[in-house]
């Protein structure tokens, strides 16, 4: 396998985990009961990718106030669980 596709490879791993990793933290949520989830990130580029991987799982940004660092806003996405 060449490094590209070992590259592409790792990275849909790290994705599959992450967003299982996501689905065991909602399922614990809901099983205590929970109603709505809801993470805090950061508005810098780099973590472009992170916001949209919450959207595309069905996250809605919520808020985008509050600095967390200079130049650097709070993103927060909440999600409602058990419909």
């Amino acid at each position: 396998m060449g490094s590209y596709a070992r590259h592409l490879t790792d990275c849909t791993l790290a994705l599959s985990a992450k967003a299982t990793s996501l689905k065991f933290v909602e399922d614990h949520v809901q099983n205590a009961r929970g109603r709505v989830l809801v993470i805090e990130t950061s508005s810098v580029p780099k973590l472009e990718r992170t916001r949209k991987f919450y959207a595309k799982r069905g996250y809605s940004a919520r808020s985008g106030a509050g600095l967390l660092r200079r130049r650097q806003d709070k993103v927060i996405f909440a999600k409602r669980l058990g419909r």
